[in-house]
């Protein structure tokens, strides 16, 4: 391996999930405010907790943890992908349930750190919910490296359980990259993008399923938000057709989910 890729540290070990969680645990002071990207979110416990989503109900999940001295490359095969903003504290740790078979980490306290947390194969995990005969084993990774904060992001949702939990929660991040578009024409571009994104989904609007249209209105949603802020404290201007008229944008939602199944 390249001397620039290879990790500074390593740690391995197993850990055991329960209601498809395992914790991240960052330390005393430590701190992830911006954590949450549909497979990885905010813990309950506090701001220094950062919840992992496993395909696994329950069970036996491998862990390698690694930490590097720059940005890793991402690795084509890898199905499910999140990264998040975060500064370690002293005595950080990955846990699973009741903390079994937690893994002991050392990262540099007060350090600013990017994470990156990684779900191998998920598709052929979350076919079994618990360890047994013919479960197959999994495996997840987490990179970290020093970079300075910026917006946590989903870099990567393949296979039907990646997108059922990162559908929406890359709102922020999917409307902040068109910022460039204009306004009203940003909305249309926005629906087009998120629509022809996801295999079937023009196909599931059409066909009147409720989820996908209310998870592509969640996009629509957080452009009416970011728009107020840039327009007046309503976000009216450009988009009050549609905040106050949602019918006019389910007829919209309609409209672009038939160009993309053309």
């Amino acid at each position: 391996m390249d001397k620039t890729t290879s990790p500074r540290a390593t740690w391995q070990g197993t850990v055991h999930a329960d209601f498809a969680q395992i914790e991240l645990f960052l330390g005393d002071d430590g701190d992830a405010p911006d954590s949450t990207y549909g497979i990885t979110m905010a813990s309950d416990a506090g701001p220094e907790g950062v919840t992992l989503t496993v395909p696994r109900q329950y069970g036996a999940v491998d862990a390698v943890i690694t930490l590097h001295s720059e940005e890793p490359p991402l690795d084509e095969a890898w199905q499910s992908v999140a990264e998040f903003p975060l500064q370690a504290g002293s005595d950080a740790e990955l846990l699973g349930f009741a903390r079994a078979g937690d893994v002991q980490l050392e990262l540099p306290v007060g350090a600013e750190l990017r994470a990156r947390y990684v779900v191998e194969d998920a598709e052929a995990a979350c076919q079994y919910d618990e360890d047994g005969e013919g479960a197959t084993n999994m495996r997840v990774l987490l990179q970290f490296w020093p970079a300075e904060a910026r917006p946590g992001a989903v870099v990567r949702s393949i296979g039907s359980w990646s997108r059922y939990w990162t559908w929406g929660s890359d709102c922020p991040y999917v409307v902040r990259e068109l910022a460039e578009v204009p306004e009203p024409e940003r909305l249309r571009t926005l629906l087009d993008s998120v629509i022809s994104a996801r295999v079937g989904v023009a196909a599931q609007i059409l066909a009147g399923e409720e989820r996908p249209r209310k998870c592509v209105t969640l996009y629509a949603e957080e452009l009416f938000t970011q728009a107020a802020k840039t327009h007046d404290a309503e976000g009216a201007g450009v988009y009050a057709e549609y905040i106050d008229d949602r019918a006019a944008l389910n007829e919209l939602i309609d409209e672009r989910a038939a160009v993309a199944s053309r």
